[in-house]
């Protein structure tokens, strides 16, 4: 798992693109499989719901010819996050890897100035 800080502005879209590799380095590119995904948002690990949660078809996107996996939180989501400071996680589940978390960290909201 790789632990990256991100960081955005509350009530801006935030999106980024994630190229996921096999166990022994090789490009992913499952087509015949099933592959979900989903990535979580909350201000604390002991949060017991995530604020923001989104799944393959549901804000993650996913291209078996490339192994990228791109995700967007829309605005009108990023603008209901009250808090300043939290925490994200993100799986990727495939026939070929199993469940992996590929992403970890903390979260830093700005507020929006205007």
């Amino acid at each position: 798992m790789e632990i990256f800080p991100i960081e955005f502005k509350r009530g801006e879209q935030f999106a980024f693109t994630l190229v996921y590799r096999n166990n022994d380095g090789s490009l992913f590119n499952e087509t015949t499989g099933t592959v979900s995904c989903a990535f979580a948002l909350k201000e604390s690990y002991e949060s017991p719901s995530a604020d923001i949660t989104l799944t393959k078809g549901s804000g993650i996107s996913y291209n078996p010819s490339t192994g990228e996996f791109a995700v967007a939180i829309p605005s009108n989501q990023t603008a209901n996050i009250t808090w300043s400071k939290g925490v994200y996680d993100m799986w990727i589940n495939s026939n070929t890897n199993g469940k992996d978390y590929v992403l970890d960290g903390e979260v830093n909201v700005l507020p929006n100035v205007a």
